[in-house]
């Protein structure tokens, strides 16, 4: 498989499982992430799917990083690269922040299951805090992804500045209020800045 097909389907790939993992399953079992009793008493209910949906959903945020790497990689020594190197490793650092993140939330379903709500909120509360810093990383990193292909100009000019403005937005809201339904402006915008992007780069010429 040649770096163009392999680039374009895990970009197309990663929204995906990440949406599978944590709206398909994750979302229905729990509900809002609110820290309520209701909240955690589900988790504690359901471990094994709360387990399964952040490890699916973990998985496809690093596919995400990865298919960015490799469009990195696509670029060459481009007048764009040093952005799109910056901006990844922001995404690298962002990521690790959000799998710290579903680790604390398996630990609070895991004290939710033996009915310690006060530690499992505890863990939840933790968890909230880092996934807000995690995902305000990831965000700038799309934004400076999408400042390196405006200025090399490899994906449509509009997709890269929708890259900009929509990873700006999304870490404003997530350090704004993380719970808010306005993040799914982000979870949204970001993945379907991935799926077109791979869509885009599998119907380019070599």
């Amino acid at each position: 498989m040649s770096l163009r097909l392999l680039t374009g389907w895990v970009l197309i790939a990663a929204p995906i499982i990440t949406f599978v993992g944590f709206l398909g399953l994750l979302l229905p079992v729990t509900g809002t992430p609110d820290g309520s009793s209701e909240f955690l008493t589900s988790m504690g209910n359901n471990t094994q799917i709360v387990l399964l949906g952040i490890v699916i959903g973990t998985l496809g945020l690093i596919l995400t990083g990865a298919g960015l790497g490799l469009l990195h990689t696509m670029m060459g020594d481009g007048t764009g690269s040093p952005y799109m190197q910056l901006g990844i490793l922001f995404i690298i650092l962002g990521t690790t922040m959000l799998i710290g993140e579903g680790a604390l939330l398996v630990s609070s379903s895991s004290q939710a299951s033996n009915g310690d709500l006060v530690n499992a909120l505890s863990f939840f509360n933790i968890s909230q805090a880092l996934g807000s810093f995690g995902v305000s990383t990831v965000a700038i990193g799309f934004a400076i992804v999408g400042l390196g292909l405006a200025i090399q100009k490899n994906l449509n000019t509009i997709l890269a500045y929708a890259f900009i403005v929509i990873g700006l937005v999304g870490s404003v809201l997530s350090l704004w209020d993380y719970t808010s339904d306005l993040m799914f402006v982000w979870y949204l915008g970001s993945a379907l800045l991935a799926l077109i992007s791979g869509i885009l780069i599998l119907r380019s010429k070599e």
